[in-house]
């Protein structure tokens, strides 16, 4: 730091040129911030307040590092009386500097040599370096930190491990900050990344930017930070953003930020936390192993067949997966009550909200309207827990397999809640949705007719779909008038 001082003000002296001088003040200001980042990261400080205090106090030891300097190339004392003035009160300084303007201003201006500065001019001058550099240290001591943290268990710094955006709706910031407080990355691991380079045609549209930080040396040091980015198209096609920040390096449990990480990555959890070994053998139980294939071969029957031996077995782990081979299997076949059985049978061993919502939706198909509508809400509270499932696909699963089961009219309290959702959005842009885990707009019109239908009049399902007109975009309203136009045809 003194160093770059000393350069600076023997570039001062010899220099000509007032831009020129300009620009190195800068750069004294930018190089001591440098210093005091490195010395605050030495030091462990993860405290952007404690780096910019850091910063102004580098930056005044470098002003005044700097004007012994000059001072001693443009007076002519010896170094000795500088290093004496140096050490002297405030008011000592002041009244040196007021008189060394008096006296030298016009042979030794700091602006170029001959120019008539007056003192006054001098001073203003002088001020503004010293404020310039004092200031700048400042600012790249506190934004100059990588925002790691330092692990004292290892002694090392971290390292961001992922980061990545998330679509979000307009929810606060301090909404988010609650839910992560409350569930960890449970809530994050609900949101869909967004492709790097995505962007709607609407605007302004909100992300979750989310870092994943660890120490690769310690499994148990793991943290996230979170940040709200709002995106703004400007008239000019240009993308501005704004950031607000909800969590920052929040420690999470390690199957909680590994299951994140591989959200992020667009991994499974399962193959994140237990890869498989190069040479292992596969992870599915050996005795399954020829029914799954015939399940993804869509070979049906022969995939029931040969996992319905399993299902009684006492391994908890083969019995849960021959459940689910055979739950799957039976629901391809449209075998609704057996399918039911080995769901509800799945869930015994394995209570989440996804095998919840499969009993239901097989309670629904097999006719069961009243269980399926207790086991609907009964996966709805589950999810509200574990967030394994996006709300939207719950309610369209659900009212999907009524629909299908000859129930429309049962549905109608889940279009209701995706009507709801669709008034609550900016757009109805197809991408928009896609993240959202929405259907497209045009496929939600459609599928809801004949739900509506069920109960209503035609004059009521008109209504019905005009309570949303207000809310929505410039093509969600066409979409929605030619909808209703062809139901008053």
């Amino acid at each position: 730091m003194l160093f770059f001082a000393a350069v600076y003000a023997v570039v001062i002296h010899y220099n000509p040129f007032v831009y020129f001088s300009f620009l190195a003040t800068l750069a004294l200001g930018a190089a001591v911030g440098a210093v005091a980042v490195m010395t605050a990261q030495s030091a462990r400080s993860r405290s952007h307040k404690f780096n910019a205090a850091l910063g102004l106090v580098f930056g005044g030891a470098a002003v005044w590092a700097q004007w012994l300097v000059w001072l001693s190339l443009n007076s002519g004392e010896s170094w000795a009386s500088l290093l004496q003035l140096g050490f002297r009160p405030p008011g000592i300084w002041i009244e040196t500097l007021r008189d060394f303007s008096e006296h030298w201003h016009v042979t030794f201006s700091r602006r170029g040599r001959g120019a008539a500065l007056t003192p006054a001019n001098l001073h203003w001058i002088w001020g503004l370096e010293a404020a310039v550099i004092t200031l700048l240290s400042a600012v790249v001591a506190a934004l100059g930190g990588d925002g790691s943290a330092y692990n004292e268990r290892s002694g090392r710094w971290t390292a961001d491990e992922v980061e990545a955006s998330l679509a979000v709706d307009d929810s606060s910031v301090e909404a988010w900050r609650e839910r992560i407080e409350t569930a960890g990355a449970s809530p994050l691991r609900a949101l869909p990344v967004v492709p790097e380079g995505a962007a709607p045609d609407y605007s302004p549209w909100h992300t979750l930017k989310v870092s994943c930080v660890a120490d690769p040396g310690d499994a148990e040091f793991c943290l996230i930070r979170v940040d709200r980015v709002t995106h703004t198209r400007k008239d000019n096609g240009k993308i501005s953003t704004s950031s607000a920040t909800v969590s920052k390096l929040r420690f999470l449990a390690p199957d909680d930020y590994r299951a994140l990480v591989s959200h992020l990555k667009g991994q499974t959890h399962e193959a994140a936390v237990q890869p498989e070994a190069e040479g292992e053998g596969p992870a599915d139980p050996p005795e399954l192993v020829a029914a799954i294939a015939a399940l993804q071969s869509e070979r049906f029957n022969e995939a029931l067949a040969l996992a319905e031996p399993h299902i009684d077995a006492t391994a908890i782990a083969l019995k849960t997966d021959a459940l689910r081979v055979c739950g799957l299997a039976a629901s391809r076949l449209e075998r609704w009550g057996e399918a039911h059985a080995h769901f509800l049978a799945l869930f015994a061993l394995e209570a989440s909200a996804h095998n919840a919502l499969q009993v239901a939706t097989t309670a629904a198909m097999s006719g069961r309207i009243g269980e399926g509508r207790t086991w609907f809400d009964r996966a709805w509270t589950l999810n509200l827990e574990s967030h394994e499932i996006p709300p939207p696909t719950m309610h369209t699963s659900y009212a999907t397999a009524l629909a299908n089961a000859g129930q429309p009219g049962e549905a109608l309290a889940s279009v209701e809640w995706l009507r709801d959702v669709y008034q609550s959005l900016p757009s109805t842009d197809a991408t928009f949705l896609h993240l959202r885990h929405l259907p497209f707009f045009s496929a939600f019109l459609e599928k809801s007719l004949p739900i509506l239908r069920a109960r209503l009049s035609d004059a009521d399902v008109v209504a019905w779909y005009q309570v949303m007109r207000a809310h929505l975009d410039e093509d969600g309203r066409h979409a929605l008038d030619a909808h209703v136009a062809s139901i008053e045809a």
